[in-house]
């Protein structure tokens, strides 16, 4: 499982994505996920998520080593429908 996965997708692991509001959110807007360039669906996409009017996001810092920023994805890139502890195919 990837850390990234478990850092930027445990609110699916909690169930926290079943709330009336919430089950209809791709990733959590409260974490650093709606920010994070990497998921495969948006690959292609130079920006994330459309924010609410009013959303005031993290500040989130890009990694600065290869590992963490490039390294990772050598285990293949994560969806965000993937919930963290669950198998990968």
């Amino acid at each position: 499982m990837h850390s990234e996965l478990y850092v930027l997708g445990n609110w699916r692991h909690h169930g926290d994505d079943r709330g009336e509001l919430s089950k209809t959110w791709l990733v959590d807007p409260f974490s650093s996920a709606i920010l994070f360039p990497d998921w495969l669906e948006r690959q292609d996409d130079p920006w994330m998520w459309p924010m609410r009017e009013g959303y005031d996001p993290l500040v989130v810092f890009r990694p600065s080593t290869w590992l963490l920023n490039e390294g990772w994805k050598k285990a293949g890139v994560i969806s965000y429908r993937e919930t963290p502890g669950s198998q990968r195919g």
